[in-house]
């Protein structure tokens, strides 16, 4: 076994096997064919090499295609010590004006309190800084959502806070706005039950989707603009079932686009502030939206299609009047965010390793990220996917581990996603099954 392994992996090998010649001080005599005389201790040590040699031939034998394209990684592990109660959890990431990534999560400190954390990268994935925000005296903040800031020289990003007085949950949200240098600017605090889900940018500020209540305890949601001190001005409040969930809002030609869903059932809206009216609702069946993009005077929604007994994926080209235009169905592909570049989609999702071949793919095991690239027709261009023995992905069942996808200024593409895996594709110091946030650059051809 060991010697067939050698003649595939070649001579580099040679000296990491024959440099440990005892194990515990039994000396181990034959490497490949261990007798019945030689003890546990080295026989355990040969199964051990066995397997591990057999792990570097399959990934040899399962290198993708596409495998060579990956110019960069990066890992950020999540850390939990239980002893001290500290801990890292990483979630989201945003890919800014520059190319900079900026990687979003929270930290939870020795006396439980969870405060937000970020970590910048440069263009090349090196860390350029640090930071944690102990700025309220609630005891759990957790970050949401994060964008550049209109004046491109920082950052705004959303958290929701949680406290329990008299074994009660108040929750309500905030947002602060950093520098690029990770210094803090401004911070804002809404009241209780207003719990934010995404936040965008317009010309004179920021605009925010909530889940809320009314002044009659209605459920629904709530539409917030502030300005670019991050400062409320106007808000609309609409009603909708407790069982409705908002995605994502967009400006759209002076109104605003949101998608949500309600149950497994998609639904989009085109909203006024000004006029405080619902210019058109779009029902979509069987779909759950994840996310929302414009590309002229169109709309783009991608998401989860629930029609089968396993999750795929769909793109929806809807046109400024709420009507279908075009759509495309992403066979056990479920699709949970994207970005667009000259009228191109670029849409990041998951797709276990057996279902791969539908797009002509090899997978690596268990679920890998998946990119497809679609043109403005929704006709798919090429897809690729990226991963290891283990999961990788949005992990579309965690609603807060959303993968990134981001278009570089040289046209090269930036993903941000969760692994848990340690080889093939995957390059890490931890070891598999521990989860990570995982950065990495690849070409866009």
């Amino acid at each position: 076994m060991i010697k067939q392994l050698l003649s595939l992996t070649g001579l580099f090998l040679c000296p990491f096997l024959f440099s440990q010649i005892s194990v515990n001080g039994s000396q181990i005599k034959d490497l490949a064919d261990p007798t019945e005389a030689q003890d546990a201790v080295t026989k355990a040590y040969i199964q051990a090499l066995e397997e591990k040699l057999n792990r570097l031939q399959n990934s040899i034998a399962k290198k993708g295609y596409f495998s060579d394209d990956i110019l960069w990684q990066r890992s950020e592990e999540n850390e939990n010590n239980f002893s001290t109660g500290f801990r890292n959890d990483w979630n989201v990431s945003l890919f800014d004006s520059y190319d900079n990534t900026v990687i979003l999560g929270q930290r939870g400190l020795s006396d439980n309190k969870i405060i937000p954390l970020l970590k910048k990268l440069d263009t090349d994935g090196n860390v350029l800084w640090e930071r944690s925000y102990d700025i309220s005296l609630i005891e759990e903040n957790y970050p949401i959502s994060i964008i550049e800031n209109n004046s491109k020289n920082g950052y705004v990003i959303t958290l929701w806070e949680r406290e329990e007085i008299n074994s009660v949950y108040n929750i309500r949200s905030g947002l602060f706005e950093i520098n690029h240098e990770g210094e803090l600017i401004n911070y804002f605090v809404q009241p209780i039950r207003v719990i934010f889900q995404d936040i965008n940018s317009f010309t004179d500020g920021y605009v925010t989707v909530s889940h809320t209540v009314s002044e009659n305890n209605n459920f629904g949601f709530r539409v917030q603009e502030f300005s670019n001190n991050i400062e409320p001005t106007n808000s609309f409040f609409v009603d909708m079932d407790e069982n409705f969930t908002a995605e994502k809002i967009i400006p759209f030609q002076g109104d605003y686009v949101i998608c949500g869903n309600k149950g497994d059932n998609g639904v989009v809206f085109r909203i006024n502030l000004l006029t405080q009216q619902i210019i058109w609702t779009k029902s979509l069946v069987a779909k759950q939206t994840k996310t929302i993009k414009i590309i002229e005077e169109d709309i783009f929604i991608v998401g989860i299609d629930n029609r089968e007994t396993y999750e795929s994926g769909f793109v929806m080209k809807i046109d400024q009047y709420g009507d279908i235009q075009d759509e495309a169905y992403l066979d056990r592909s479920p699709i949970t965010n994207m970005t667009t570049h000259n009228n191109d989609l670029y849409l990041i999702g998951t797709i276990y390793y057996y279902f791969s071949s539908v797009y002509g793919l090899t997978g690596y095991g268990q679920d890998d990220v998946i990119i497809h690239k679609l043109n403005y027709n929704l006709g798919i261009i090429w897809s690729k996917n990226y991963g290891g023995s283990y999961k990788e992905g949005p992990y579309v069942s965690q609603p807060y581990y959303a993968a990134s996808i981001h278009i570089k200024n040289n046209n090269n593409i930036i993903i941000g996603a969760q692994t848990s895996s340690n080889d093939f594709l995957v390059e890490r110091i931890k070891s598999p099954g521990n989860s990570a946030i995982w950065i990495l650059e690849i070409q866009n051809n």
